[in-house]
């Protein structure tokens, strides 16, 4: 049993992969048409601060919660110009090593140049005191997870196709604009609304757009609970002295593993990685686990 799930593992890691990278050169040389000959393309000049705090309760009324991540509250909210409804994430600036608050606001700056049917949209943000409240795309169908528990926990083959094709395709174009999610999960994929035809999207991005070596903050890694869909080398390694330390190497495979697993949940309907069974018969994931918190 345990080869067959490493089998399967591998199977679904490799497919993910594969698919990622046979499309990646096309989409790759669209991108680059998009762009007038000679044109200087800087994303931090593309988009503004819509405001402060103040400004961004005069132009939306909050009107509930809706439920928090692993980087803050979301609360749905309501355009006053034009009564659109949409989530407004609130967002605690990270105080990580080698991670000016400036980066950060840049990373946000990236995410509103996506404009991807598998991506949420991000229309604008608004700069509090140690904060940004992100104005997104409502999306109302409810989540991966949403769906499984629905489903009795697996999905057929071809409904399985249909939601890693629309994951890939998302993931891809993050990836030709540099951004890494580093924390897929079915939480973390939502349908636009309860239409059968509506898309899929990924949320709750980790905002990680710059090196692919990131010492993690005890908050993140204690926020994140994903470790269930997380990469081999996103997790603690041993310093000389044998200890574990909290440095992970977040790169785009990362986010490849992560679609893999997710891959071999609905298929199976049983988790890659089993914490709970690890933690009751591994001794050494047990010391790993307790010297990240």
């Amino acid at each position: 049993r345990l080869h067959c799930r490493r089998v399967a593992a591998a199977c679904a890691v490799g497919a993910a992969s594969a698919t990622l990278m046979a499309i990646t050169h096309t989409t790759r040389l669209h991108a680059r048409d998009t762009h007038l000959p000679g044109e200087v393309f800087e994303r931090a000049t593309l988009i503004r601060c819509a405001g402060d705090e103040e400004e961004m309760h005069r132009q939306y009324e909050t009107l509930e919660f809706l439920g928090r991540g692993g980087f803050g509250t979301v609360m749905r909210a309501r355009q006053r110009a034009t009564g659109l409804l949409r989530a407004i994430k609130q967002v605690t600036f990270r105080q990580e090593p080698g991670m000016p608050q400036q980066n950060q606001l840049n990373e946000v700056e990236a995410l509103m140049e996506l404009d991807h049917p598998n991506v949420v949209r991000l229309y604008e943000y608004y700069e509090g005191t140690g904060r940004l409240y992100l104005v997104e795309e409502n999306c109302s169908g409810g989540t991966l997870a949403d769906r499984l528990d629905e489903k009795g926990g697996r999905l057929n083959s071809e409904e399985a196709a249909v939601v890693v094709r629309q994951i890939l395709r998302g993931m891809l174009c993050c990836h030709a604009h540099g951004l890494k999610h580093r924390d897929l999960k079915p939480n973390n994929l939502v349908w636009g609304s309860r239409d059968p035809k509506s898309a899929l999207k990924l949320i709750d991005f980790g905002l990680s757009l710059g090196s692919d070596h990131v010492e993690v903050p005890r908050s993140y890694v204690q926020a994140a609970g994903t470790l269930e869909f997380s990469a081999p080398e996103t997790l603690p390694t041993r310093d000389a002295s044998g200890k574990y330390k909290r440095v992970a190497h977040y790169s785009q495979s990362s986010d490849v593993w992560s679609i893999g697993a997710i891959f071999f949940q609905i298929l199976t309907g049983e988790l890659l990685v089993d914490l709970e069974r690890q933690r009751s018969s591994t001794a050494d994931f047990m010391r790993m686990f307790q010297g990240m918190f």
